[in-house]
């Protein structure tokens, strides 16, 4: 499997949004739909689409909230890809990225096993719940990576 990371532009915005559309709907993904709410994305977070070859299977982004810590805000696999791992060769990668950073946390729904099981194979442990975190009414599960 060849997965690499395609750094997301401004000018990808459309395909960006087109990814995320895919997801939008479930209880589990907050999926941003909106061109402009996607660009804000593109401008506070490192976005990447990530790639099978030449074929874009996803997509994976982090913010830097501080000097020693960094949160992972989107990992999205399309669903003919799921399963295949392209989500934790991603995050395998993003997380040699963010090697600086004592501290890497990410939210996911309570509702997202394969999430769950995904973010604990690579070392995260679970540090807490959230309500409403995205306010979109749906609690979220706060996993935390530390080094």
């Amino acid at each position: 499997m060849n997965v690499h990371l395609q750094r997301v532009s401004p000018a990808d915005v459309d395909t960006y949004v087109a990814l995320e559309k895919k997801r939008a709907g479930l209880k589990t993904y907050h999926a941003l739909t909106d061109t402009n709410e996607a660009l804000q994305q593109i401008k506070d977070s490192v976005n990447y689409f990530i790639l099978s070859d030449t074929t874009i299977v996803g997509s994976i982004s982090y913010k830097v909230r501080d000097v020693d810590t960094a949160e992972i805000d989107g990992v999205l696999i399309l669903p003919d890809h799921e399963g295949m791992g392209y989500a934790k060769a991603a995050l395998n990668l993003l997380l040699k990225e963010l090697v600086p950073f004592e501290s890497i946390f990410l939210m996911t729904h309570p509702m997202n096993p394969r999430s769950i099981h995904l973010y604990t194979s690579v070392g995260f442990t679970e540090a807490g719940r959230v309500e409403n975190y995205f306010g979109d009414g749906e609690p979220r599960l706060k996993f935390v990576l530390n080094r």
